[in-house]
């Protein structure tokens, strides 16, 4: 069930929703920085694929660009979420690219599963969290530039207080950072065309050999992993905005809406139009 949904201004990439939605996200990313917060029940999930339970009342920090996926919760989940564009940090306008790129890196050095935090800094997490969604919800003078101060302060928090993840970098740097450019490239162009040649261009592999290593590292195949991309676009396009099934059709990258509609049904089992009113 669906408790709340807010429409996010196109000019400003921020949204939020709380939900109990069942059906799961299976390996997938995207640029954006996404937060989860269990509210009620255990959410299970992959991250760089390694498998954590999100315990009732768990914070998980997803930074941009990482492979993950949530798991179908087994029992009933409702879970606060926030996606939004890193570059709003700086509080006002938004980040240069350098800069949004050396605030990624402090969320990829860093362990972002509120399991590992001292009380203190769950608390102050929690808080910024919820700040940013009442600001959405009422969305008074300057609302925009509220959320970028949280924003700012949540990294400042994650700088000074996250403990250092010395085992995620070894295995970035070993594995998933040769797929980076590539994983970052789908995220940023899933709306348009994207060829195997492409991607494995931009890694420096041939065709073969990237397509057997993104295989191995990401656990999903190239083609399945972009279609896993669009159609998660296209659940939370479903969920947070009124757009009709066509419009978010195109907009999560496919030019053939009977394609979109056999693809979504393969993967959820129910159609778009099932998908949306399940979530309400």
């Amino acid at each position: 069930m669906q408790y709340q949904t807010h429409f996010k201004p196109s000019s400003f990439p921020y949204k939020d929703i709380i939900t109990s939605t069942h059906g799961a996200f299976p390996n997938h990313c995207h640029k954006e920085l996404e937060i989860i917060h269990v509210r009620k029940g255990t959410l299970s999930i992959l991250y760089n694929q390694k498998p954590y339970v999100l315990e009732e009342g768990m914070i998980a920090i997803i930074p941009p660009y990482i492979n993950h996926a949530l798991l179908t919760p087994r029992t009933p989940c409702e879970r606060f979420v926030i996606e939004l564009d890193i570059e709003i940090a700086e509080g006002s306008g938004h980040a240069n690219q350098s800069s949004s790129v050396i605030y990624q890196k402090y969320f990829y050095n860093v362990k972002t599963l509120s399991c590992f935090w001292s009380s203190d800094t769950y608390a102050k997490v929690k808080a910024l969290i919820y700040n940013m969604h009442e600001e959405y919800i009422g969305q008074k003078l300057a609302w925009e530039f509220s959320i970028k101060t949280f924003t700012n302060l949540l990294i400042l928090t994650a700088i000074r207080n996250f403990p250092r993840d010395d085992e995620q970098l070894s295995t970035q740097d070993a594995n998933i950072k040769k797929l980076q450019n590539a994983v970052e490239y789908i995220a940023t162009h899933y709306t348009g065309q994207i060829s195997l040649d492409e991607c494995a261009s931009i890694c420096d592999f041939s065709p073969s050999y990237f397509s057997r290593y993104f295989k191995k590292n990401m656990g999903i195949t190239f083609q399945e992993y972009i279609k896993n991309t669009r159609i998660e676009h296209a659940k939370w396009l479903l969920i947070t905005t009124s757009l009709s099934i066509t419009e978010i059709a195109l907009q999560s990258g496919f030019s053939d809406i009977r394609v979109f509609n056999k693809l979504f049904k393969e993967a959820m089992q129910m159609t778009a139009t099932e998908y949306r009113k399940s979530a309400i």
